[in-house]
């Protein structure tokens, strides 16, 4: 591990706050300029945990776009595909906070969810717990019906798979097989949803 990747692991322990904030930060600044991707991204992703953290949205939104995209070009790192979806839900319930952001660029924020989701193979229950919860923050109770009862159908297949799984680990693990990684074309909507999302949460930061 370099000197940088140790810094973001030490920082990655210290308390949530505003020195672990610095610390990752500074980590992120090195990165930039001598231009370590992996470390770029990575340190990205940890500066998002950070900010949720210390009730900074505004910049965690930052960080996350920028790691989106880099997903969305193919220059991701696998590992770290399941932090991106967990971060996925923390910009979703932020969106309540922010009522600058138009409803239609919120509904594109949760088909960028869904279409992470389904690239990274998750399960779609987080996808509907947010669209519901979206949908109760705005008054819409046939549409927070509907995604409850499909929340509730996805848990339910997500349990008879992990007991499939469980069953049969040993005969499926040698043959699982990564996706394979490449240039995902994020559509226009979700380009434009984050160039909005940003330029709200910029409003509020000040």
């Amino acid at each position: 591990m370099s000197d940088l990747g140790e810094r973001l692991e030490r920082a990655h322990l210290m308390p949530a706050g505003p020195a672990q904030v610095a610390a990752i930060e500074e980590a992120v600044r090195e990165a930039d300029a001598e231009g370590l991707t992996n470390l770029q991204y990575r340190g990205r992703l940890q500066a998002t945990v950070a900010y949720h953290h210390s009730a900074e949205s505004a910049k965690a939104f930052d960080t996350f776009s920028w790691c989106l995209a880099a997903y969305d070009r193919g220059d991701g790192d696998p590992e770290y595909d399941m932090n991106l979806c967990w971060q996925f839900k923390w910009m979703v319930s932020s969106l309540t906070k922010f009522p600058d952001v138009p409803l239609d660029r919120t509904y594109a924020v949760l088909d960028d969810m869904e279409r992470l989701y389904r690239l990274a193979g998750q399960s779609m229950n987080p996808v509907h717990q947010h669209r519901e919860l979206v949908a109760e923050h705005i008054g819409d109770v046939a549409t927070a019906d509907e995604q409850y009862q499909l929340w509730c159908a996805a848990r339910a297949r997500r349990r008879v798979r992990l007991r499939w799984l469980r069953a049969h680990l040993p005969v499926v693990l040698p043959g699982l097989a990564r996706p394979r990684r490449g240039s995902r074309g994020p559509c226009a909507a979700g380009a434009q949803w984050r160039v909005d999302l940003l330029g709200a949460a910029a409003g509020h930061s000040h």
